[in-house]
């Protein structure tokens, strides 16, 4: 039987999230284009009422500058499922051209409700089978409390809440599918994996991110195998895995390579630019220095940042094919994903959020370093949670967020430093919350001067650009000494970690 902290930090995070879920959203009352509420309610506007092929192609029903649907396959069949609910519920939030920014009380409420059942069914069960895996056959045994506690503190992750109830979005699929992947991966279903993995790639293409570290990992087992036979066996199984997977929710665009590029296209918006916003990646920290956009063409600053981009992937990306671990893929994950947000093409500020998932899965072993990060990563997307009025939530949800995980990892050992590098990490990590609380403040009471109007916006990212650079070339030599020790790592790391745990 689960301990009571399951139960109890099952409702706490439902509850945390359903009360996100009262304050404003994206583009609320802001005609004409409103915001990303608006454009989760447009695709199911548009996947209910016009055929399959016409969802990604531009016309007189389906205005492609109007929140055109931009993401995979996947993201579209559940728009459709939401929208044949909403329209049983009340065709009006979904009738084709008269519905566009429809708002409404019940509608923001079915809207909320929608978030909250992919989160229970995906991200939620991912999480909990993620470290009911990890942590069994520990020797000693593990702690029913410990394993709820870290459940608990994953679901809590302030960023994910507030953009997905929020801001408003459905990232809680894809990363939830993420987590599965690697929960199928812990448990030697490679095939299952990979599938499970593709589902992710058609709900968001920024699953992308991960693509790397799990493409090398699989890579490797194959030719981990036997003998040659068994070899070819494995990797064409998995290939074939995702084949189909991508055949079956591509077929009603694969009838011609017309429409497979103009999904493609919507998928892959080259022509928007290297950055879109403010974002605390390379590009825009660099522009703040040298206006790149007036020295380099949208193509050629495309070709720049994935090179860029894959020269920094190869060393974590070795690691993982040379030593296939599971340990060494978490690493991975984190490496990979914050390489793609530094330094893609077209980066989100919400992108962020794939490389905090990852990092809470290593709070048992990192305890500082991942409270630092969720902190900073949830910093960083303080100029768009300003747009959306939601600063109550933010400063709500990382003050809970401090204070339950201090509470459960109480006895850190940056509390009690007892040489120079330990109050060296303690003074840091306090100036930099510091820095992060002043930011905030004064984003919200200082006026920007006329002449520099976002100073506030750029201070944000340059900021949180400084923390992940950091964080990219510490996590990197963590991922290192993963790979140059012994199997045995795992289960010394954690049982350290879980016998100085405090109970909640």
């Amino acid at each position: 039987m689960l301990d009571n902290v399951w139960y109890f930090g099952n409702l706490l995070a439902v509850l945390l999230r359903w009360m996100t879920g009262q304050h404003s959203y994206s583009g609320e009352s802001s005609p004409p284009m409103f915001g990303d509420y608006e454009a989760q309610r447009h695709w199911m506007e548009v996947t209910v009422n016009l055929e399959t092929n016409q969802w990604y192609t531009n016309s007189t029903d389906n205005d492609l500058l109007y929140w055109g649907l931009d993401y995979p396959p996947l993201t579209a069949y559940h728009s459709y499922l939401n929208g044949k609910i909403a329209q049983y519920l009340n065709p009006l939030w979904v009738e084709l051209h008269t519905s566009r920014g429809f708002e409404s009380y019940y509608h923001k409420i079915f809207m909320r409700s929608t978030v909250l059942a992919v989160d229970l069914l995906i991200y939620f069960t991912a999480v909990y089978n993620y470290w009911s895996i990890y942590m069994k056959g520990m020797v000693p045994e593990v702690k029913p409390r410990d394993k709820a506690v870290n459940c608990v503190i994953s679901l809590l992750n302030p960023a994910l809440i507030l953009i997905d109830y929020g801001h408003f979005q459905y990232n809680c699929v894809s990363l939830g599918l993420v987590i599965w992947t690697l929960n199928c991966l812990m448990s030697g279903y490679h095939i299952t994996a990979a599938i499970v993995f593709s589902l992710a790639l058609n709900y968001k293409q920024m699953s992308l991110y991960y693509a790397f570290p799990i493409f090398w990992y699989l890579l490797s087992i194959c030719f981990s195998q036997r003998n040659k036979l068994k070899q070819l066996i494995k990797l064409v199984s998995i290939s074939m895995a995702v084949i189909f997977t991508f055949v079956i929710l591509w077929l009603p665009y694969i009838h011609s390579i017309e429409s497979i590029f103009q999904l493609l296209n919507r998928i892959f918006p080259f022509n928007r630019g290297i950055y879109e916003d403010k974002v605390s990646n390379f590009w825009f920290s660099l522009s703040i220095l040298i206006k790149i956009k007036n020295f380099f063409t949208d193509s050629s600053l495309a070709k720049m940042s994935l090179l860029t981009t894959v020269v920094a992937l190869m060393p974590s990306s070795y690691a993982v094919f040379k030593k296939p671990t599971i340990d060494n893929l978490k690493y991975s994950l984190i490496n990979s994903s914050l390489i793609f947000f530094l330094f893609s093409f077209q980066v989100h500020e919400k992108s962020i959020l794939m490389v905090s998932i990852c990092v809470l899965l290593l709070m048992d072993k990192h305890p500082l370093c991942c409270l630092w990060f969720v902190v900073i990563s949830t910093f960083s997307l303080q100029p768009l949670l300003i747009k959306d009025s939601l600063m109550i939530p933010y400063f709500s949800l990382i003050i809970f967020f401090i204070c339950v995980y201090t509470n459960a990892f109480g006895d850190f050992d940056i509390w009690h430093p007892i040489c120079w590098r330990e109050r060296t990490v303690m003074i840091t990590f306090i100036s930099s919350m510091v820095g992060c609380l002043l930011l905030s403040i004064g984003a919200l009471t200082i006026p920007a001067p006329k002449r520099l109007p976002d100073i506030h916006a750029v201070a944000n990212c340059l900021y949180s650009f400084i923390h992940l650079m950091v964080f990219v070339i510490y996590f990197h030599q963590l991922q290192f000494e993963v790979y140059k020790m012994p199997n045995t790592y795992h289960k010394t790391t954690v049982l350290s970690s879980a016998k100085k745990r405090k109970q909640i």
